[in-house]
């Protein structure tokens, strides 16, 4: 049953299993061009003699490109689980795939004996870094518009317009823009082989009101305006739940409660379903504090895990990287939003080690507060600040307004070369206060002393991807990271989940 074209995907640095939205994405925009798509999961897990067998079953002449989407991709590991920090490292220490570099070669020979003229496609998060050999179209950017016109191109000539890169050319967003978000879906297919009740991304928005310093997003909303289509999004919820079961999400969207009229809008959209469902994703304190009753609206919605971004808990380098609720006011908001919530719903707060005006032991009492019995966060994260390389290959790659200007920030950056295509791995920075090694030292120190106090394993990241593994919501939320049993437990059931698609798959 060869296709037309064939995307690899994986979410291999978290524990359990989930997929990522943007592969099913393109899938979607390409079906409905009329070319067949095969997206196949567990990247990371299969092996040159699997590939020969998929390759055999999908690629032909009439295939256009293997693609691959990179986002959510980090070094194979052999370890039975890997902890957020040691998943960074791993993801400073990899390149585009999982796999090395011997292996990814033969995997790119496997598809060309297949058929000489295929190409081979790197997208996602990091494709903006060009310097892998063997690939032929970088696409940059959301590609919602480009990956329709790439297929064109290689089907029928039909002109492209490419940009320079290292290896092979790049389809940028920003010649093929996307206008339609507001009745943009994804529509998954039985061929993509969805587990019965499996939790599945969504895209809910794009886009962010908000303008921190240090993020490098660049596509942004007006406040309170919610860009996706009730009815897209009801539809699209209620055609998962009727193929598949689909009662749970990971929600794709820089934050969730944004405003009072986003919520309000998700509130009356999701409850109106003839099911329940349940959620992970993103969101901001201080919009909750400003309008409590976000709280209860939420918790109907189904929230399950979310991730605060907080940064910071030092009035004053909050308020100059757009995180400006007093350090009081947001513990008070936790303590509000725990009276309900405890046990409901799993709370995670990050944090930033190197903003501008912070010194370490204002780091350090953030974490002792964190790790008190007075925090009603879950889980924690923090992380060293990263200043992403201005001289990306993509010269229109997401860029924080840090990155784009470090000193009007007082910051000093050197070794501006960009990397192996890992967002996380920036260049070397110091200001007044601490470098950029530092700070990933005193991270090492915090999060070793967390893991000390047994922190629990649900957080927004896995909550998902746990249930998926089978396990109900009182079983996520109450285990450990430190539960070596449970842990290789679930890494038994994914390789079991392997196993049965892989079987599917190959059928």
């Amino acid at each position: 049953m060869s296709v037309n074209v064939v995307i690899f995907s994986d979410v291999n640095g978290v524990i359990g299993f989930g997929r990522y939205g943007g592969a099913y994405r393109v899938a979607t925009v390409l079906r409905n061009a009329g070319y067949s798509v095969q997206v196949v999961e567990f990247l990371a897990s299969w092996s040159l003699e699997d590939l020969r067998d998929i390759a055999a079953k999908y690629i032909d002449r009439s295939t256009l490109f293997v693609g691959f989407a990179t986002s959510l991709l980090i070094k194979r590991e052999t370890k039975t689980a890997i902890e957020r920090l040691e998943r960074t490292k791993s993801n400073r220490n990899g390149g585009h795939l999982p796999q090395d570099d011997d292996f990814v070669a033969e995997m790119f020979s496997i598809f060309r004996r297949r058929n000489s003229n295929v190409k081979i496609v790197i997208g996602g998060g990091k494709s903006a870094v060009t310097g892998m050999g063997g690939v032929d179209f970088w696409m940059w950017g959301p590609a919602d518009v480009s990956a329709v016109a790439l297929c064109r191109h290689l089907e029928k000539d039909v002109p492209l317009i490419t940009r320079k890169a290292r290896s092979g050319v790049a389809v940028a967003h920003a010649d093929y823009p996307f206008h339609g978000f507001s009745e943009s879906h994804i529509d998954y297919q039985l061929q993509d082989l969805i587990f019965d009740g499996e939790h599945l991304p969504i895209e809910i928005d794009r886009g962010c009101i908000f303008r921190c310093t240090f993020c490098a997003n660049q596509l942004f909303r007006k406040k309170g305006q919610m860009i996706k289509g009730r009815k897209t999004l009801h539809d699209e919820m209620q055609r998962n739940f009727n193929l598949f079961g689909t009662t749970g999400y990971m929600f794709c969207d820089d934050t969730t409660n944004d405003s009072r009229e986003k919520v309000t809008e998700l509130h009356r959209n999701i409850t109106s379903l003839p099911f329940q469902i349940s959620w992970t994703g993103f969101g901001r304190v201080d919009v909750i504090h400003t309008h409590r009753e976000q709280r209860e609206l939420l918790l109907d919605t189904g929230i399950k895990a979310i991730l605060f971004g907080i940064e910071t808990l030092n009035h004053e380098a909050g308020k100059g990287v757009g995180k400006g609720l007093n350090p009081m006011k947001v513990k008070d908001t936790l303590r509000y939003l725990g009276e309900t919530w405890k046990g409901k719903v799993a709370m995670t707060g990050s944090f930033i080690v190197g903003l501008p005006g912070e010194d370490e032991d204002s780091v350090y009492r953030t974490a002792e507060w964190v790790q008190s019995d007075d925090c009603p966060l879950d889980t924690a994260i923090f992380s060293p600040l990263n200043i992403r390389a201005a001289d990306s290959d993509d010269p229109n790659a997401p860029i924080s307004r840090i990155a784009k200007d470090p000193k009007s920030y007082g910051y000093e950056v050197s070794d501006r070369r960009p990397g192996r295509g890992v967002s996380t791995d920036g260049p070397y920075w110091r200001n007044d206060l601490m470098d950029k090694i530092r700070a990933t030292k005193i991270v090492d120190d915090i999060q070793s002393s967390m893991q000390q106090g047994v922190p629990r394993i649900a957080d927004w990241a896995v909550y998902s991807r746990l249930r998926n593994l089978g396990y109900d919501h009182h079983s996520v939320m109450e285990k450990k990271a430190t539960d070596v049993e449970f842990v290789n437990a679930a890494m038994a059931r994914h390789a079991d989940m392997f196993s049965a698609y892989r079987e599917k798959l190959l059928a």
